[in-house]
């Protein structure tokens, strides 16, 4: 771990404590609460994030971010169908969040889901033109879908959006050579 990490590392648990102690005060304070799980999310305490978002859906069950920061959270767990879940749930409440049909698309990926991830990785960009991590996704689906001009045609949107992308330009030259 570089020094620069052990220094976030350092502000994150001070931060993580200075939560705590005001949740003590306040336990049903969804904000902290919600940011309580944010920051066990950066430390990789995933399972106590998953709690923290959990008790944000608890006290508040339309919280569509914490329904949207738990899918995540589910998903580095490796719980894709959790996080198919609660995206479902979160975009039931508002049916146009973009970052939901994006978790959503991701889940569906890792679960060869890929036609219905083609789908939620276009809804998201219908939503927002310019969602450069939409369209990297899209492309790995058309990639996994042996669809190279497809990929080809989202890494060069990728490129557009963000001409110093690294994923973009290294993954379109891969794509043209199949």
């Amino acid at each position: 771990m570089t020094q620069s990490q052990q220094n976030n590392d350092k502000k994150l648990h001070q931060t993580l404590k200075a939560i705590r102690k005001s949740l003590l005060n306040q336990p049903r304070n969804i904000d902290l609460i919600f940011k309580k799980g944010y920051v066990l999310y950066l430390l990789k305490k995933y399972k106590m994030a998953v709690d923290a978002f959990s008790n944000a859906i608890e006290i508040k069950p339309g919280f569509v971010e914490a329904y949207n920061a738990r899918a995540i959270v589910n998903h580095e767990l490796g719980k894709f169908t959790d996080a198919i879940i609660d995206c479902e749930k979160a975009l039931k409440i508002k049916p146009e969040y973009k970052e939901s049909f994006f978790n959503l698309a991701r889940s569906q990926q890792k679960i060869n889901q890929t036609d219905k991830a083609i789908q939620n990785y276009t809804k998201a960009i219908s939503l927002d033109r310019n969602y450069l991590k939409a369209f990297l996704g899209r492309a790995e689906s058309w990639k996994i879908k042996n669809n190279p001009e497809k990929a080809v045609e989202d890494y060069n949107k990728a490129v557009s959006i963000d001409p110093s992308s690294p994923i973009a330009l290294l993954n379109r030259g891969v794509a043209l050579k199949q």
